[in-house]
């Protein structure tokens, strides 16, 4: 299901003008990744709630591809990426029933670089464009001049392979951090349940983060804040994937964290001022510490600020994806 009407009322915020072509937002689990970038589809679009066949219909999430399929719509539009229990890249069952499904019923398809584009990649609808984070939050304070510090940012789950980033970390012999922290303890089982308890009361709205293992957004960019380099060297795991770049790392490099990182896939780095690992614990900890001694640290920190930048800001984005739409009407 599409979000409320009261939502869509929000959201408007007396921007409509009738010089921009109708466009209605379909999204079910991915709220956090879109709430940065409804600022700019309203720049580019009337955002109108009610689905119809006049309008344009964007589809946000490989999970509400489905849902999104019987809805009416001028032109239907849908944005994919991994996640949602959805892995075309492996399994050749997914990737048939989605494709017949954007076959049919989809004009035009945008994916990240990464796997799903691999997956789908001989689609004539398909269109390459980068994954957004909120540049409009996250930003560069502190230029890092030393690394004396990591950390790793990630959900809980098999593909992050977040133990061997800990173990890489380690071996460094610097000062690290695994955020959200794995340990079990007695204090975090029960507040863990009264959150539940709670929302399943309606006492609040839950915030996306938390139920996909992580903590509050803005804990989270406090913690890239805090440390020199950010660590996520990730082998691949049988039939499961992730993104070609976590959003914890492009987050963490848009604050100035120096970015180590490997590349699962073997789909090719796109970014000059992320380092490229090995994904040998023993080599890649070597690796950091011979980064650490050669190069300009503080050079690197804003120029990696900036190469993200460049890549996500939402504002570029979604400009490119209107183009993309125009084309089309």
């Amino acid at each position: 299901m599409g979000w409320s009407s009261k939502t869509y009322a929000k959201l408007d915020n007396g921007q409509n003008s009738v010089n921009k072509p109708n466009l209605t937002i379909h999204v079910q689990g991915a709220t956090h990744f879109l709430s940065w970038e409804l600022p700019y589809f309203r720049k580019y679009f009337n955002i109108v709630n009610t689905p119809d066949k006049n309008n344009i219909l964007f589809v946000f999430g490989p999970d509400a591809l489905a849902s999104g399929s019987l809805l009416p719509a001028k032109l239907r539009v849908v944005l994919l990426f991994p996640g949602f229990g959805y892995n075309p890249y492996h399994n050749i069952i997914h990737q048939y029933g989605m494709r017949e499904v954007i076959d049919q019923y989809y004009d035009l398809v945008f994916v990240n670089p990464g796997p799903i584009h691999e997956a789908f990649r001989n689609c004539e609808k398909l269109r390459l464009c980068p994954f957004s984070i909120n540049t409009d939050v996250i930003k560069l304070r502190n230029p890092r001049n030393k690394i004396n510090n990591l950390i790793h940012i990630s959900a809980n789950s098999p593909q992050k392979d977040w133990t061997r980033s800990r173990d890489i970390m380690r071996l460094t012999g610097l000062k690290y951090e695994v955020f959200p922290s794995r340990e079990f303890t007695i204090y975090k089982s029960i507040l863990g349940k009264l959150r539940l308890y709670l929302y399943r009361k309606g006492y609040f709205k839950p915030n996306p983060l938390y139920f996909a293992g992580y903590d509050s957004h803005h804990k989270i960019i406090e913690k890239y804040h805090k440390y020199d380099g950010f660590v996520h060297i990730a082998a691949e795991i049988p039939h499961l994937i992730d993104g070609k770049y976590t959003a914890t790392l492009l987050e963490a490099g848009l604050t100035g964290a120096i970015l180590f990182w490997h590349d699962t896939l073997g789909l090719g780095n796109d970014f000059e001022t992320i380092f490229n690992l090995s994904v040998d614990p023993l080599k890649a900890a070597d690796e950091i510490l011979q980064i650490r001694q050669s190069i300009n640290i503080e050079a690197h920190s804003k120029k990696t600020a900036e190469e993200i930048y460049e890549h996500t800001n939402p504002e570029k984005i979604i400009r490119n994806r209107f183009e993309a739409i125009k084309e089309l009407l």
